[in-house]
């Protein structure tokens, strides 16, 4: 008897030490990634450097119908899938245009079955478009027609703000909402069921958002704050590049807990140090990376040429680039397309100017709190479209054309090779 009770507490102790836990810890070191030497790009003054107009190969125009029906509040996100472009219109929902602008339908917020109650985040395969909100997975058609909803267990309804759709189901990142907490990633089935849950190695959070996208043909996963860009083979992540600026980076060794936003900027007013922002997209050999400063807080953007290292940040524009002033410098990258980074292009930015100064603006709203930021404005001088290039002048005309209240502008971008001369 007594060998038996032995035999059976061998058999309970070798099962509790091969039980293996319930996620797979990813490490930010490999010995097979890519390393990109950025401490180059930020021994330049970013507010002295041209704009990156001698690189561009050419610049279309796409206008976005402006309807009663079709107006959006804003762009909270832009993906394009085959000839259709999808929006997340700010709290409307989701807006459907085909690639020339010209407008399908909207995916309202509402309560009924056919209705999204938030949109967090989409993504779609070559028939369906997939919109993930806080409980559930909704499928519709890429013209916007209602499929099925699919609901999500209640683990994955905090924190979950991005997902993509691949081939075998879905991959979901949980952000930490404190610092003792990592950024998670779960690869869920065609039903939503777990297969395997991903933690990676802990580092200071941030207000910025974590992202999936596509890099080189490959499945990527960036982190804000983060210099390793992992890539998703499948079944598990790995070190796919390392962002490399020892000399400039922001080590945050001095961190004590600040989490709002505002506060971490005072905290951390490190002349010369950067952090990566979280954003990055290539089109065809050129990668747009953008990094954050904190003296004073301003966005760096660095373009790549991945065929031979060579570089562009973009910065203040010179006198003779300010024709791009609007279509290279204002603004924000929402995605890429072929051989494209796509960015939007507000009308009432770049057609009209306040009546009175900023410097009073500035002062009127501090002494008095008032928001001036929708007060009068005026048109601005529209010669600048005559000395713009590598666009066409059908394209010339949309920008002319546009009125201040229309939906707002996109301006597709291709980059051509940057030279081995810097200017």
């Amino acid at each position: 008897m007594r060998n038996i009770i032995i035999s059976i507490l061998v058999i309970i102790l070798c099962i509790g030490c091969n039980q293996q836990p319930d996620y797979i810890v990813i490490e930010s070191k490999s010995d097979n990634c890519k390393v990109l030497n950025l401490d180059p790009v930020f021994e330049q003054n970013p507010w002295d450097t041209s704009t990156i107009s001698d690189i561009v190969d050419t610049i279309k125009i796409v206008a976005l119908e402006t309807t009663r029906e079709s107006i959006l509040s804003f762009i909270g996100g832009l993906r394009i899938y085959g000839d259709r472009m999808v929006i997340h219109d700010g709290n409307e929902g989701i807006a459907i245009f085909d690639i020339n602008g010209k407008y399908i339908r909207h995916i309202r917020r509402g309560q009924g079955p056919e209705e999204i109650n938030y949109s967090l985040d989409f993504d779609a395969d070559n028939q369906y478009l997939y919109i993930l909100q806080q409980e559930k997975i909704s499928k519709f058609t890429l013209d916007g027609e209602f499929v099925d909803n699919y609901p999500l267990q209640e683990k994955y309804m905090t924190c979950i703000y991005n997902f993509k759709k691949i081939d075998d189901g879905f991959l979901l990142s949980k952000y930490p909402y404190s610092d003792d907490m990592s950024y998670e990633a779960f690869h869920l089935d065609e039903n939503l069921n777990e297969k395997n849950h991903f933690v990676f190695e802990h580092k200071l959070h941030f207000c910025g958002r974590d992202e999936f996208n596509i890099m080189d043909g490959r499945i990527v996963y960036y982190i804000p704050m983060y210099n390793t860009i992992y890539q998703f083979d499948g079944k598990t992540f790995s070190p796919y590049c390392i962002l490399n600026y020892p000399k400039h980076e922001n080590t945050f060794e001095n961190y004590s807990g600040v989490t709002d936003p505002h506060d971490f900027f005072k905290k951390y007013c490190i002349p010369g140090k950067y952090f990566f922002s979280g954003q990055m997209y290539q089109a065809s050999n050129i990668l747009y990376i953008s990094f954050w400063d904190n003296v004073p807080p301003t966005q760096i953007n660095a373009y790549v040429d991945t065929r031979n290292g060579k570089f562009r940040t973009q910065g203040r524009p010179s006198d003779r680039d300010m024709p791009y002033e609007y279509l290279l410098y204002s603004g924000g990258i929402v995605c890429e397309h072929n051989d494209y980074i796509v960015k939007t292009l507000q009308p009432e930015y770049y057609l009209t100017e306040p009546v009175i100064s900023e410097a009073m603006r500035a002062e009127i709203q501090e002494k008095l709190n008032i928001d001036l930021s929708k007060g009068t404005k005026v048109e601005k001088d529209k010669d600048w479209y005559s000395k713009l290039q590598h666009i066409s002048a059908e394209d010339v005309l949309k920008l002319k054309n546009a009125k201040p209240d229309d939906n707002p502008l996109l301006v597709f971008i291709k980059f051509k090779h940057i030279p081995d001369d810097p200017m």
